[in-house]
C-alpha cells in the first residue's frame, strides 16, 4: 500500500497534507459462514513493515514518468502487527436482493478503529452467509453463474492511523500529522459488480472516502479482485 500527498513531485515537505507512507504486509484470514444464524464472520492477522523497507517509494518511482521526490521525507521503518475483524448480519434476503448490517474493528500498530454500516446487493447469487463459492462446489443447489451489483456504506471511528501519524515503534519520521489533525470520524462508501463462475470470480469496485485529516480532501479509488477456490 502506497500513500502520497496531492502533489508527489513537489520539492520539500508538504505541510498540511498527508506524509509519504508505504507498507507491506503478509497476512492470514479465516471466514465463517453461519447460514442458520444469517451471519458472515471474517478475521485476519497481518504482519509486515511500514516505511522505506516496504519499497513503496521504489515501486512508485518505477511506474511514474515524473519522479516523486517526497519519499525522502516518508514515514520511517516500524514493525506492523494488526488484527482485523468483520461481521455481517442478514436483515433481509430474497433470491435477488440482500440487505445486511455490518461491523468492523482494526487493532494493532497500523490502524486502531471501529466502524459499522450497511451493505446491499441485487442480482443472482447465494446469500453471503453461505459463501460466494459454496453453491457451485457441490454443497447446495447447483448454480454455475452468480452475478450481482453491490453497495455499502460504513462510518469509522478512528483512534490511530500510522500512515498519517507514524509508527508506534519509531517516532523519528521527518513529518507526520499531529493527533489533533486526524479526523476521528470517517465515512467510506463503495459500489461495484461481481461475476462468479464455478470456482472462480471477479469483482470490480469503486471506493469513496471522506477526508481523513484536517484540511484533507475526499478521494476515490478503484479495485479489481480475483477469486479462486481450490
Amino acid at each position: 500500500n502506497i500513500y502520497t500527498p496531492i502533489n508527489p513531485e513537489a520539492i520539500g515537505i508538504e505541510y498540511g497534507d498527508r506524509p509519504f507512507a508505504g507498507y507491506l504486509t503478509l497476512g492470514q484470514f479465516r471466514e465463517n459462514y453461519l447460514f442458520q444464524r444469517r451471519l458472515y464472520i471474517k478475521s485476519a492477522i497481518d504482519l509486515g513493515i511500514l516505511g522505506p523497507a516496504s519499497l513503496g517509494g521504489r515501486v512508485q518511482s518505477s511506474v511514474h514518468y515524473l519522479e516523486p521526490t517526497g519519499w525522502a521525507y516518508q514515514i520511517q521503518n516500524s514493525f506492523i502487527i494488526n488484527y482485523y475483524f468483520h461481521i455481517e448480519k442478514g436483515l433481509y434476503s430474497s433470491p435477488n436482493l440482500e440487505v445486511n448490517v455490518l461491523g468492523e474493528a482494526n487493532a494493532g500498530t497500523l490502524y486502531d478503529k471501529i466502524g459499522g454500516g450497511i451493505s446491499f446487493r441485487t442480482g443472482s447469487f447465494m446469500q453471503v452467509y453461505r459463501g460466494p463459492l459454496t453453491a457451485c462446489c457441490g454443497n447446495t443447489k447447483k448454480r454455475e453463474w452468480q452475478y450481482w451489483f453491490f453497495m455499502s456504506g460504513v462510518t469509522d471511528f478512528v483512534g490511530w492511523d500510522a500512515t498519517l501519524q507514524g509508527g508506534l515503534f519509531n517516532q523519528k519520521s521527518p513529518y507526520v500529522l499531529a493527533s489533533s489533525e486526524i479526523s476521528r470520524i470517517v465515512f467510506r462508501a463503495s459500489a461495484g459488480v461481481a461475476v462468479y463462475y464455478h470456482r472462480f470470480g471477479m469483482e470490480l469496485e469503486n471506493f469513496y472516502l471522506t477526508p481523513e485529516f484536517e484540511g484533507g480532501r475526499s478521494f476515490m479509488y478503484g479495485r479489481i479482485k480475483l477469486v479462486a477456490n481450490f
